[in-house]
This record gives structure tokens, C-alpha cells and sequence, in this order.
């Protein structure tokens, strides 16, 4: 599961943040490296690991390996990622594009701390705050800055793309409000790191409170794609210009205007 949700989020990067950006296109032979890259990591952590397990071989070794070809994958999509940042045409970012760089830090962070806390605190205590920072700090961190776009933008299609360009319409930024939002974000990496930092160190009671502040900023930002769904930040007077449908709040319909 872990695999394919890091190969569903390489397949994603590629494809919204050089349009969020407004980055130059990919070479597509640079993505084919990177996905079989991570492909072949998965393939060798839980095939290879069934197989060692049945055979009663080291598992660790096979996970060694495994790990070697998905730091290798980090390696190569990190160096796309920036080239997308360095290389963008929006000079004034959005906040879900400033809000994936902690996301993509996280990813680095948690490949970087493996050896330092392995020889601190084992092994084992190394893999769990390494696995945990990139379950919640890049996983879920990519998913959560990447929707509050997607929720506004899919809204605002459905309700205003049939009459744009014959009546007024809000923008896609008009349906949110980052200076609300942000300090959500900011709460959730500060948790995430926290409670990635408190797993290294064997403290229980400071991962519990960082986990609450995780949820509390998980459950706010789910608040603020409500919002959006709802149409609460959209001027009144130009919430519902004629020909205008309320959109529906758990499925996104697209309209065909006439």
C-alpha cells in the first residue's frame, strides 16, 4: 500500500506542479526513470520480502536493498522537483505550491535521518520516524496542499464554467482564503516534524501531543475544502451570477453550458 501510494504521488507531482507553476513541461524519459525506479523499489521490498520470509532468509538484507533503489528514486525526483521551482513562470505563488515545499522536505528529512538515528537509537526506532515522516510529512502533507486547490478549482468549474466569459465570475482564489488557511499547514508540518522528532527520541507523551496537533490542523484544512465546496468565501452579490448551478457538495459534476 505504501508503495503504490508513493508511485500515485511521483505520478502526481509530475503532472500538477509544473501546471500550478507554470513550469516548463518534464522530459518524459526523466518520469519513466523515476516511476520504474520506484516501481522497482516496491516490487523488491514486497516480493523479495515474501520470498525471504518463505525461505527463511535475512528479510533485513532484502529491505536494505529495497531501500538503496528507493533512495535512488528520492534522489532523482527531488532533482525534478526543484528544476519545477527554479524554472517556474509564476512568480507569486499559490499556497498550495509553497505549502508542498515542507511536504518535499519532508521526504529529504526523512532519508537523511536514518543514520544518525539509527546510531542513537537503533534501527528499528530509525524506520519508524523515518517511515512516519514520509507517511504523514510527504504523503499526506503533498495530498493535503494539493487539495485545497483542487477542491476550489473543480468548485469553480463546476459552478462557473458554463457562463464564463458571459457574466461575471469570482476567481479560483476567490474561493478560498490563504491567510486563513496557512496557519493550519504551518501547525500540521510543525506536528508532523514533532511527533517524527518524539519517535526517534522514545518520547510517548510529546508524539501524542504532536499527533493532536496534526488532527486538529488535518480536521481545519478538511473545513477550509468545505468552505470552498460551499461557496462561503465568494461575495454574495457575485456568488451566483444567472445561469450559475450551486454546486454539490460531495460530487463534483461538471456542467456543459449551452
Amino acid at each position: 500500500l505504501g508503495g503504490w501510494l508513493a508511485v500515485c504521488a511521483v505520478g502526481v507531482s509530475y503532472r500538477l506542479l509544473p501546471m500550478f507553476l507554470l513550469s516548463p513541461d518534464p522530459d518524459h524519459r526523466r518520469i519513466r526513470l523515476v516511476l520504474l525506479s520506484a516501481c522497482v523499489a516496491t516490487v523488491i521490498a514486497v516480493a523479495g520480502g515474501f520470498a525471504a520470509a518463505y525461505a527463511g532468509r535475512p528479510v533485513r538484507e532484502v529491505m536494505a536493498v529495497a531501500a538503496l533503489a528507493a533512495g535512488a528514486t528520492i534522489i532523482l525526483y527531488g532533482r525534478d522537483v526543484v528544476r519545477f521551482y527554479h524554472a517556474r513562470r509564476r512568480i507569486e505563488m499559490e499556497l498550495n505550491t509553497r505549502i508542498a515545499i515542507p511536504a518535499f522536505a519532508s521526504l529529504g528529512l526523512a532519508v537523511l535521518m536514518v543514520a544518525p538515528v539509527a546510531a542513537f537509537a537503533g534501527i528499528e526506532t530509525a524506520v519508524a520516524s523515518s517511515v512516519y515522516l514520509i507517511a504523514f510529512g510527504w504523503l499526506t502533507g503533498l495530498g493535503l496542499a494539493q487539495l485545497y486547490k483542487i477542491v476550489p478549482f473543480m468548485t469553480w468549474l463546476e459552478c462557473y464554467g458554463p457562463v464564463l466569459g458571459r457574466a461575471p465570475t469570482p476567481r479560483v482564489q476567490d474561493l478560498v482564503s490563504e491567510r486563513r488557511a496557512q496557519p493550519w499547514f504551518v501547525l500540521y508540518f510543525v506536528s508532523v516534524w514533532t511527533g517524527a522528532a518524539a519517535l526517534a527520541l522514545g518520547s510517548e507523551l510529546v508524539f501524542r501531543a504532536a499527533a493532536v496537533g496534526a488532527l486538529a490542523a488535518t480536521v481545519a484544512v478538511a473545513i477550509e475544502a468545505a468552505r470552498a465546496r460551499l461557496l462561503s468565501d465568494v461575495d454574495p452579490g457575485n456568488r451566483f451570477p444567472a445561469g450559475t448551478q450551486r454546486p454539490h457538495f460531495f460530487i463534483s459534476v461538471a456542467s456543459v453550458g449551452n
